[in-house]
């Protein structure tokens, strides 16, 4: 099995700066290192190496990525491979899948690896648009990685919420590799340094300058917004924890009003378009299951004048399902999926079948939406739901088209010949405002992207049962509540302490609109489920109050607060760094001040909390 490893080089999130001239990101020469999540899926690949096989290591990348091509060969890699021109500079999602593409007809590549997301964009979708482009069965991401006892043959478990789904990974496809898959690949310091990366430009791949870059890019980042303000960082120290309570929760009443009139002023009808525009959104997961977030996006772009057509996903046979799929159970979900999408919508839903293998379901519903824009050639875009499954469709679909890509958006603006989107960037600390060159596009959209006022799209009864239960909040049981249309998160930490304590703070949180959440650390050591992880490689909610027990203050973990409105934090450590990344912070035990803390908040009835 010949393996090739998709690395990029990039810089630490506090060294990142914009180029307002040419619209694109300034790296330093010399400053590039490996990606964290790509030396996890290098580290996995070179574990499933076996005598006489080898695995290869390609990136597109400026000169400076050279050292982090080094690092990975003094880490075990046989060899690894820069691409790089001046021409590339400016390139996008689709253009670099297209030169990876082309390097990879001239590779051995029976896996292709890659890491799960970038730190420096929090962007996945590459690997998606090169399954799409190869025409390859994209799975992952994957838990864990090991061979089986035929040659070729490689066994990995799929993340996921209640569990992770093993599978066997057909021929040639491409895997995208999540941070709990192993420890990542370290460099060797007694490991031979006479070996070199390869250099190859668009000459050695038959590419031409016009090719390639910002001009040929279908995307166009407009503006990079400034970054995101700093947090109040209040603290309320021991020795008198009823006088701090009370002090920390009159100051996050006070900024809850605050936030609420900053929302309130914002939520009237946006501006229309100049005239309406057409959406295809994707209202449902691979099993037929509603996602809210379809529901949202309807509301959201019919509330900016446009109209959007709605698409579930249709249950095969049990043959054709793909893995942990109910036949049953999926023809039920998406029937009463499109009767609440057609309410939302006030139209019609089609349908697209997502069965196959392994890999396949995401490539299936692609083709089915393909064939849908074919009846609508008005269309503006193809709006898909920011899930794992949302990504991958997203993916291949826009590869196929040679359409734009815009992911993880979470605001838009009517425009004309396109809409704009904003999405995080530079490590989700600003906001960048991307416009598409090419219609039909297509755009993931994080949950609460389109909520208005203090509320979003009103879930119906029939999928309010199911979020209640959280299984559309990430995980499956009582008390998780549903993290992305939460008014209250709390977060669970390192700091709270084992299993015992953890289900002391889960019954804690309070009935209604408020939701449990975790940090890395805690998910790593199985105290609570995947889908509840916040920050770089996990989600970013929008809660108007977020209250981090336990947690350090890692700024991988707070990067996916951003969006919050106000951020609390209880920490017995006086000097704990999330202190001074937060609005409010108290310092003492949890088992007291959470409780009280909650009480008081309650008690003072900020303008707009539920």
């Amino acid at each position: 099995m010949e393996t090739v490893l998709l690395l990029k080089a990039v810089l630490p999130l506090e060294e990142m700066a914009w180029d307002p001239v040419r619209r694109t990101a300034i790296r330093p020469e010399g400053r590039l290192r490996p990606n964290p999540f790509d030396l996890r899926a290098l580290g996995a690949a070179l574990a499933a190496r076996r005598p006489g096989e080898t695995v290869t290591v390609l990136s597109v990348g400026p000169e400076a990525a050279l050292p982090a091509l080094a690092e990975a060969l003094r880490a075990g890699a046989d060899r690894s491979i820069r691409i790089g021109d001046p021409a590339l500079a400016g390139s996008d999602l689709l253009i670099t899948a297209r030169v990876l593409a082309r390097a990879l007809g001239r590779l051995p590549a029976d896996l292709i690896l890659a890491g799960r997301t970038a730190t420096d964009s929090g962007s996945g979708a590459v690997a998606a648009e090169l399954a799409g482009l190869l025409d390859r069965p994209l799975l992952g991401p994957a838990g864990s990685l090991r061979r089986g006892s035929g040659d070729g043959e490689l066994e990995i478990t799929v993340e996921g919420d209640p569990a992770a789904t093993p599978l066997r990974v057909p021929p040639g496809a491409v895997v995208t590799v999540g941070e709990k898959v192993g420890r990542p690949a370290r460099p060797d310091p007694a490991a031979d340094g006479g070996r070199s990366p390869e250099s190859w430009d668009l000459t050695a791949l038959g590419l031409r300058p016009e090719e390639v870059g910002l001009a040929a890019s279908p995307t166009e980042v407009r503006e990079i917004g400034p970054p995101t303000p700093p947090r109040l960082g209040r603290r309320f120290p021991a020795p008198d924890p009823a006088g701090g309570v009370e002090a920390a929760a009159r100051a996050i009443a006070a900024a809850l009003e605050a936030y609420y009139a900053r929302r309130a002023g914002a939520s009237g009808p946006p501006t229309g378009a100049a005239a309406p525009s057409d959406f295809l959104v994707l209202g449902t997961d691979v099993a037929g299951e509603l996602d809210p977030t379809a529901g949202e996006i309807l509301h959201g772009i019919g509330r900016r004048g446009s109209r959007g057509t709605a698409v579930v996903v249709a249950a095969g046979t049990p043959e054709e399902d793909g893995p942990g799929r109910n036949p049953g159970a999926g023809a039920a979900g998406a029937a009463a999926a499109g009767g609440l999408l057609a309410d939302a919508s006030g139209r019609a839903v089609v349908s697209v079948r997502g069965a196959g293998g392994p890999g396949a379901a995401a490539g299936a519903v692609a083709r089915g939406l393909r064939e849908i824009l074919a009846d609508m050639p008005a269309a503006e875009a193809v709006l898909i739901p920011a899930s794992e499954f949302g990504g991958q469709v997203a993916g291949k679909l826009a590869a196929r088209m040679g359409t734009a890509l815009v992911t993880g958006a979470v605001d838009a603006e009517p425009s004309r010949p396109t809409w704009l989107w904003r999405k995080p960037s530079f490590g989700r600390d600003r906001l960048a405002t991307v416009k598409p060159r090419t219609r039909p596009y297509v755009v993931t959209i994080r949950p609460g992207a389109f909520r208005t006022g203090t509320s979003g799209w009103p879930v119906p009864s029939a999928a309010g049962a199911a979020v209640a239960t959280g299984r559309r909040g990430g995980a499956t049981g009582p008390g998780y509540g549903d993290l992305d249309r939460a008014d209250l998160v709390v977060v669970a930490g390192a700091g709270v302490g084992g299993a015992a304590e953890i289900a002391r703070l889960a019954a804690m949180v309070p009935a209604g609109s408020s939701a449990l959440a975790a940090t890395r650390r805690v998910v790593d050591a199985g105290l609570l489920p995947p889908g509840l992880q916040v920050g770089l490689t996990g989600r970013s909610p929008e809660p108007a109050l977020a209250i981090l027990v336990g947690v350090s203050g890692s700024v991988h973990h707070l990067s996916g607060w951003l969006r919050a409105g106000v951020v609390a934090a209880i920490h017995p450590d006086p000097e704990a760094p999330v202190f001074g990344r937060v609005d409010v912070g108290l310092v003492g035990r949890w088992e007291e001040l959470l409780p009280e803390l909650l009480r008081g908040i309650a008690a003072a009835r900020p303008e707009g909390w539920r």
